[in-house]
């Protein structure tokens, strides 16, 4: 047994329980949720969490899907609302910043590609490399994205094309391996991609982000 092992507070449980209610009330889903608070100043009814980090798995954001998340942040100000739940359980007070990880396979991106939520990016990606699709459909391979354009009317009229992706001034820039082509996608300003790579059949991302309260 380790004798050296932190036992956590009851406190910490209900906080650790309280943002895992959050998290989850961001997401449309989320597959499974581990949330580990490693500093915390208490000061009732307002507290701060000055290190967190979680693991997340088959998560939806808002359309977006992930295979996974490892996300840390610092220096969150929660309020727990015991008596008046008609906010929630837990509130968040401030603006936070986030860094990590996000993870995306093939069926990930595809299922990004479909949603209606995101049209406007399957629409980008058509319009800068390909010509007269409809639709559009992605693998990962040997550490490169391969995208197939098809028109839905006639799946024979199928062009190929074989992507390595990298950050480039916190947005994401596509280059056509064959051509030497290459577009940077814009990124929402409160999220700076700070590097991307791949890992098996994997896309990931490391990222920086502000969360709003």
């Amino acid at each position: 047994m380790d004798v050296d092992k932190k036992q956590k507070t009851p406190f910490e449980h209900l906080l650790e329980t309280g943002l895992t209610y959050w998290i989850r009330s961001k997401c449309k889903s989320i597959g499974s949720l581990k949330v580990i608070i490693k500093g915390l100043s208490v000061g009732f009814p307002n507290n701060q969490v000055s290190d967190i980090s979680l693991i997340a798995k088959e998560v939806n954001f808002k359309d977006i899907h992930f295979e996974q998340l490892n996300i840390n942040a610092e220096l969150i100000k929660v309020k727990l609302n015991l008596i008046n739940r008609s906010k929630g359980f837990l509130s968040i007070k401030d603006d936070f910043n986030i860094e990590g990880r996000l993870s995306m396979s093939s069926k990930d991106i595809n299922l990004v590609l479909s949603s209606l939520t995101w049209f406007s990016l399957k629409e980008w990606i058509i319009s800068s490399f390909f010509s007269q699709q409809t639709n559009v459909n992605s693998r990962i391979k040997n550490n490169l994205l391969i995208l197939q354009a098809f028109d839905s009317n006639n799946k024979k009229n199928l062009e190929e094309k074989i992507f390595s992706l990298q950050s480039k001034s916190g947005n994401l820039l596509f280059r056509d391996i064959n051509s030497g082509y290459e577009r940077d996608l814009p990124i929402d300003d409160s999220i700076f991609i700070k590097d991307t790579y791949f890992s098996n059949d994997t896309l990931n991302f490391l990222i920086e982000s502000t969360v709003k309260a």
